[in-house]
């Protein structure tokens, strides 16, 4: 079953200016493969299949329809259920072949990202350079929607996932699972091949704030394809270094949830579409600051399953600097300036991101401090 994959227009150009018009593409004919052949392919037939659940379009993640932000964490042991009452959408599992895992996934009204088996020996090309590869034993399980295909990939790592990936589509054609990886550089070519392309940066305990985190995800997805949807994944744990440091005559260090808060408003505020929440723990261990992790996790995940409409389909047209004001003497709240005000303190400027979208207007505030807010206008109410 060939098909099109690309077209690609070659124009010689003469000195001086040009204008090149492209009128709506059409390829064919397109011939009906016969009954018999499919029958004699290698035993894998390739004809009708279902549309598949999870897709991607102008730059962002829908499924079964719907836009969403996808919020997920890896699993550890069986927090299915936790995880739903966290107000989490997906759950990362090591073993794509867990049946008893992705049935609780499945229970809880979870969809799955599973790790990919260890790629075999990928090297293996004609003399054109296609990849020659034979189906993979992949689960045919509808709760998998993604494959994750890694995590910190280095840009050495791009040859390999763009054989992969090339062979994983082939052998996953039923299917037509999405395919996600994080990456720590050559962003446009792992995109390119990726249909979620994550980048990610643990500040806490370090001397990078909020804002500086968010100038760092808006170039990365300045990096990235603007069509295609970007993921980030968020510090929910101390660094190991800060753990091996600790000893019971020491306070355990511990992350406070506004710092959880102001990397996913951060992530939202510079247009990412999935946040992923790092953890090497369960959520419901009895440690210090567990049961404030998981109540401030659940708390973000309420907010963004609030305004999804907004931030799953937004497109961020602008992010300019502010300032909140108090105006509790003319009337109760705080007043959003689009401008700093000299008068306010360091605590109270902001950067205000503005998301347009089919819903309205979101203007998302993210501070330096802990002063946040989220406020959406509807047109026409």
């Amino acid at each position: 079953e060939p098909y099109v994959e690309e077209v690609v227009v070659l124009v010689e150009l003469a000195p001086g200016a040009t204008d090149i018009y492209l009128d709506e593409l059409r390829a064919g004919p397109i011939v009906k493969p016969s009954t018999t052949y499919v029958e004699e392919s290698a035993g894998r037939e390739r004809g009708h299949r279902e549309p598949p659940r999870a897709l991607i379009g102008d730059d962002h993640f829908r499924v079964d329809g719907r836009p969403i932000i996808l919020r997920f964490t890896p699993l550890h042991g069986n927090e299915a259920g936790v995880l739903a009452e966290c107000g989490f959408n997906a759950g990362w599992i090591p073993d794509y072949t867990d049946a008893a895992l992705l049935h609780d996934l499945e229970a809880a009204g979870l969809y799955a990202i599973a790790e990919l088996p260890t790629p075999p020996d990928v090297g293996d090309h004609d003399d054109d350079g296609r990849l020659q590869a034979s189906p993979l034993p992949f689960s045919d399980n509808p709760q998998i929607l993604f494959w994750n295909m890694g995590t910190r990939l280095k840009p050495d790592d791009l040859p390999r996932v763009s054989r992969w990936s090339e062979m994983v589509r082939y052998s996953d054609f039923e299917r037509a699972r999405l395919l996600l990886a994080e990456v720590t550089g050559r962003e446009r070519e792992f995109h390119r091949r990726l249909d979620g392309l994550g980048v990610s940066r643990h500040i806490l305990g370090t001397s990078a704030s909020p804002l500086s985190d968010l100038e760092f995800l808006r170039q990365k997805r300045d990096l990235g394809f603007p069509d295609k949807p970007m993921f980030t994944y968020v510090q929910t744990e101390p660094a190991l270094g800060l753990l091996a440091w600790w000893s019971p005559e020491r306070q355990m260090p511990v992350i406070e949830p506004e710092q959880i808060w102001l990397q996913c408003y951060a992530a939202l505020a510079a247009g990412y579409r999935g946040i992923g929440y790092w953890k090497r723990s369960t959520l419901t261990e009895e440690t210090p600051g567990s049961d404030e992790r998981r109540l401030a996790i659940a708390l973000v995940n309420r907010h963004i399953q609030l305004l999804e409409p907004w931030l799953a389909t937004g497109k961020v047209s602008e992010i300019v600097p502010g300032s909140l004001k108090n105006a509790a003497a003319a009337e109760s709240g705080w007043k959003l300036w689009r401008q700093p005000d000299p008068d306010t303190s360091s605590e109270t400027r902001i950067w205000v991101s503005e998301l347009q979208s089919d819903y309205g207007r979101l203007l998302l505030p993210v501070a330096g401090a802990t002063k946040m807010s989220a406020v959406a206008y509807q047109r026409g109410r």
